[in-house]
């Protein structure tokens, strides 16, 4: 016998139960697995990936649309984290089965018995629908899910992938144990026909109704950016609601159901304003360089208790001229800002690891150098106690530049005094730096990372957690890392 259910429990269970182990192997970037667990973005892929959500539902069911209905079902935000000992509830219908339990007993023989249940009592079985492979990772995962075996010997010290190469069951107190099979919906049952061809079953797979049918979809209004491209929907132009709020959606429609967007959150004086700023402080077309802008900033928002849109129109970010960008703008520059922002929104993981400063060519070109405004020394070296960067970031931040740069005399000329360790040049009103400058390639450990003691006191240094188009970012750090 089996029993219906629109939703299971789900919990991480600590940072090496198989869920966890899956966030920290498939996710990308790697680390999104966070110290004290995972957000629902990081939750919704897992489930999405090894329920084979896609196949179940014929695409019908996007990776956007469940991490809307985890996050709603369970009152989250797309900034919450799923800490490792929290319960919260997966909407996925499906059918429970006991099976009575052997020692030792393989997944493989599980599956099997699972692909040869039937589907909402018709003659389709599930191995109509899911492979023998995709049935047993769906069994062993709910498994690990429900018993939690991640201290025995088949889980302790392993990958997710080496787990899933051995998966059998070496003993459990139980005589029997749960496992799922998904739920189908079919307008038309298999059946044997009086002809020489097979008839094909029409098989109609879950919809957004079914697989979260306690939450309504209602019709949201506000204004709508495509999150892949960063477009505007041509409707934001003629909206005349009371709405502020901004959402992405995947692809525009007429008008949109809950089950359509995701909410980011956000209003859209702030969404376009701040999506103005990113866009003028990236100097080339890679998309990471966006996204590293904008998640740097959100982050230095946060600790500073200050809103997105106050910060960026603060010195925090020196951008002239600053204003909202228009949707009208369809630049590749202005996208790229805009799904930047968006992707922060959604609450993805930090392409930055923490990051909340960021320099672009200055750094590199005057680092001790008497800078053109006359001033000793780029301000990051008066600032910290230590610099700190790891030689994967150094030379890639490096490749981005030419063996030099030019720049204006601002307040700085050939009559400033100099120290003699300085090379910069000066010609006709021009200052020409070398980049990399000395103090880079004189401060390099035999593994090529750049460290450097400013002897200023204070509580932080810095340390590069990334490099992407021509900028470089910065975490604070109490002590050094390298």
């Amino acid at each position: 016998m089996s029993e219906k259910k629109d939703t299971f429990k789900f919990s991480l269970r600590g940072k090496d139960s198989l869920a966890s182990k899956w966030i920290e192997q498939k996710r990308s970037p790697s680390g999104s697995l966070k110290d004290d667990g995972a957000n629902v973005f990081a939750i919704g892929d897992y489930i999405y990936e090894v329920f084979s959500i896609s196949k179940l539902s014929d695409g019908k069911i996007s990776k956007n649309n469940l991490y809307a209905k985890i996050r709603d079902i369970n009152g989250l935000t797309n900034d919450s984290i799923v800490k490792f000992e929290d319960t919260i509830d997966i909407p996925f219908v499906h059918n429970v089965k006991k099976i009575p339990f052997e020692k030792g007993i393989n997944f493989t023989s599980i599956a099997k018995k699972l692909g040869d249940e039937q589907i909402n009592d018709n003659t389709l079985q599930v191995s109509d629908v899911l492979t023998a492979d995709e049935i047993k990772i769906m069994a062993i995962n709910y498994h690990h899910i429900q018993y939690d075996r991640r201290d025995k010997e088949n889980i302790a010290g392993k990958t997710y992938d080496e787990i899933m190469s051995k998966p059998i069951l070496y003993f459990a107190n139980e005589n029997e144990l749960s496992f799922i099979y998904p739920d189908y919906v079919t307008t038309q049952t298999k059946k044997v026909v009086e002809s020489t061809e097979k008839e094909t079953p029409i098989a109609v797979p879950l919809t957004e109704n079914t697989i979260q049918p306690e939450i309504t979809n209602t019709v949201v209004e506000g204004y709508f950016y495509k999150s892949s491209t960063g477009q505007a929907d041509s409707k934001n132009k003629t909206y005349k609601g009371t709405s502020k709020k901004v959402y992405s959606v995947e692809e525009f429609k007429e008008s949109y159901t809950t089950a359509d967007c995701i909410d980011l959150d956000c209003e859209y004086d702030d969404f376009t304003y701040v999506s103005f700023v990113v866009m003028k402080e990236c100097t080339t077309k890679n998309l990471n360089e966006y996204k590293a802008v904008a998640f740097t900033s959100k982050n230095h928002s946060k600790a500073t208790n200050t809103s997105w849109k106050s910060l960026m129109a603060s010195g925090y970010s020196s951008v002239k001229n600053k204003r909202n960008l228009l949707d009208s703008e369809k630049t590749a520059e202005a996208n790229l800002a805009r799904r930047a922002v968006i992707y922060v929104l959604e609450g993805h993981d930090d392409i930055t690891d923490g990051a909340e400063y960021w320099d672009g060519t200055d750094f590199i070109a005057w680092g001790l150098e008497t800078t053109p405004q006359g001033v000793k020394k780029h301000a990051k070296f008066r600032q910290y106690k230590f610099i700190e960067i790891p030689s994967s970031i150094y030379t890639a931040y490096k490749s981005n530049y030419a063996s030099s740069i030019r720049y204006g005399e601002d307040g700085h000329t050939s009559a400033l005094t100099h120290t003699p360790a300085e090379t910069h040049t000066h010609k006709d009103g021009k200052i020409y730096y070398k980049i990399p400058a000395d103090v880079f390639k004189n401060n390099l450990n035999s593994k090529g990372d750049f460290q450097y003691d400013t002897d200023y006191s204070t509580t932080y240094g810095l340390t590069a957690t990334l490099s992407a188009g021509e900028s470089i970012f910065w975490k604070l750090s109490t002590s050094k890392t390298l």
